[in-house]
């Protein structure tokens, strides 16, 4: 599965499009749910509850989540792409399929992992940019 925030319908039937040819399901997220766990949204949207054994499986050690907090008020969603266990390969497949379409790469994207299943979908965006950062400047 992929959790998906676009800014266009273009772009979201893009995604769908090619989740489609790898057999890929796509569930739309939203400011609604950046206060949520990705465990709570991947539950929402899935009629099985979508969590494989490995990302249920407890972890050897703690993971320090990133520091929480609330989100601000009028605070503008990117776009992200969340996968849900999808195997490296069907991500990397997903990936250029979507720049086969002529799309722009969507900025932010993350696998989902037994170190993030418990975070929140803001926290997650906010790791994701801090990490963005530091590689790009």
């Amino acid at each position: 599965m992929i959790l998906m925030y676009v800014d266009s319908k273009e772009r979201e039937e893009a995604v769908r499009r090619v989740a489609g040819s790898i057999g890929e399901r796509v569930s739309v997220i939203g400011p609604g749910e950046l206060p949520l766990k990705l465990s709570e949204i991947i539950k929402k949207n899935t009629v099985s509850g979508g969590l494989t054994p490995e990302l249920l499986k407890p972890l050897p050690f703690q993971i320090t989540p990133p520091a929480e907090s609330k989100v601000p008020p009028m605070y503008q969603m990117p776009e992200i792409l969340i996968f849900v266990s999808i195997e490296e390969e069907g991500i990397r497949t997903f990936l250029s399929g979507f720049r086969a379409e002529g799309e722009k790469p969507v900025a932010l994207k993350a696998a989902v992992t037994p170190f993030n299943i418990n975070w929140t979908l803001y926290s997650l965006i906010g790791e994701l940019r801090r990490e963005r950062e530091a590689l790009h400047g």
